[in-house]
């Protein structure tokens, strides 16, 4: 606890790691990364993701790697009800909790998370050319 200038205990509540908006630029998805390269972490994909409360957030449908083909980011999709489309969460991995079979779990809330408006708005794009082989 900390005192204000009236001397008066404050309490520090707990802060919850800030959602960036993008990933650091450099990383690609894995889509974009032949079969070799991909396999490893194709583990990730359709994955439920479930926030601290135990709620469903919805499914993972992208993998952002790193150079060293590290898994740095997951793609998450919600989806809304008929006609309205998706939400789409771009999650840092380091926000995973622990993981069973085709269910991951996160340390954050729901409420934690930011939806991404358009899947233009990224730092990545879904593109072949996106290769780490460079092919």
């Amino acid at each position: 606890m900390h005192s204000s200038r009236s001397g008066i205990p404050q309490r520090q509540t707990a802060r919850h790691p800030e959602q960036p908006s993008a990933p650091p630029a450099g990383l690609k998805t894995l889509s974009g990364c032949n079969v070799k390269d991909a396999a490893p972490l194709l583990g990730w994909l359709f994955r439920r993701v479930y926030d601290r409360h135990g709620c469903i957030i919805g499914g993972v449908t992208e993998v952002l790697i790193d150079a060293s083909l590290d898994a740095r980011w997951l793609e998450v999709s919600e989806q809304l009800a008929v006609n309205l489309g998706q939400r789409r969460f771009l999650i840092p991995v380091e926000w995973v909790a622990d993981q069973h079979e085709d269910q991951v779990f996160l340390h954050v809330g729901h409420h934690d998370l930011t939806a991404r408006q358009t899947p233009e708005d990224a730092a990545f794009v879904h593109s072949p050319n996106n290769s780490l082989s460079g092919s």
